[in-house]
């Protein structure tokens, strides 16, 4: 009489060696996907900047070298904030690129701080150079008046819309240090962020390439030199 031999099942053990490895594969492959994850938001973040750049590049040329103001009145005797957003969305055509994907949801929206005719309702996770408006934000400065346009700043990753002021105080978006932690760009793209220059180019730095080299917080000076920094927030008017 022959007898059917059956199938012995998983002991605990094996069971346990099995569950350990899962375990371990995860804790490999997880921190993998997700840096994988941001490295992807970061690409499309420095599109973005690389877009909105050229828009302001566009803008610069078509009024005459002048960069976009920094304040702005509407008629009727009202005074509004005009932020940069609406000078360039012409030249972009799309409100989402003004939204960074690794910004999260506590991005603030236009429509909190200003009341124009038409007010849009987006995310605003980027900042404009406030510094190369004017300093009391009526009048913008020239492309001329920037002595490196390859190494100035226009605009970069930024905080919520109402920490990032101008000079005096004024809540237009516009990138400012002081209210910045450490008086840093966000580094929130794999411990750096996406900054776009005057010229119409953009890339992505690390925390540490946007600090003076004697480990001094690099305060964005009004008159930097080719000697002090290799990139600069503010306009250089003066040598």
């Amino acid at each position: 009489m022959r007898y059917m031999r059956t199938r012995k099942g998983f002991t605990l053990i094996e069971l346990l060696v099995v569950i350990a490895i899962i375990a371990i594969l995860a804790a490999i492959l997880f921190p993998v996907f997700a840096r994988a994850r941001e490295k992807a938001r970061q690409s499309t973040c420095l599109s973005n900047v690389k877009q909105i750049s050229l828009g302001l590049a566009m803008y610069i040329q078509d009024y005459d070298d002048s960069l976009p103001q920094t304040y702005y009145y509407w008629a009727g005797g009202s005074m509004s904030l005009m932020p940069w957003t609406l000078f360039t969305y012409p030249y972009v055509m799309n409100w989402q690129l003004y939204s960074c994907p690794s910004a999260g949801r506590s991005s603030s929206t236009y429509s909190a701080y200003y009341t124009p005719p038409t007010s849009p309702s987006a995310k605003l996770d980027y900042g404009l150079n406030a510094h190369l408006g004017s300093p009391l934000h009526t009048q913008a400065h020239r492309l001329a008046q920037v002595k490196y346009p390859a190494q100035t700043i226009i605009i970069a990753d930024c905080g919520r819309a109402e920490e990032t002021t101008t000079y005096n105080g004024s809540n237009s978006w516009e990138l400012y240090r002081t209210y910045h932690v450490s008086r840093f760009i966000p580094a929130r793209h794999n411990g750096g962020g996406n900054i776009g220059f005057v010229d119409g180019h953009a890339k992505w730095y690390t925390l540490q390439e946007t600090t003076g080299h004697d480990g001094v917080d690099f305060e964005w000076t009004i008159a930097p030199t080719p000697e002090s920094h290799g990139i600069y927030f503010l306009r250089d008017g003066s040598g």
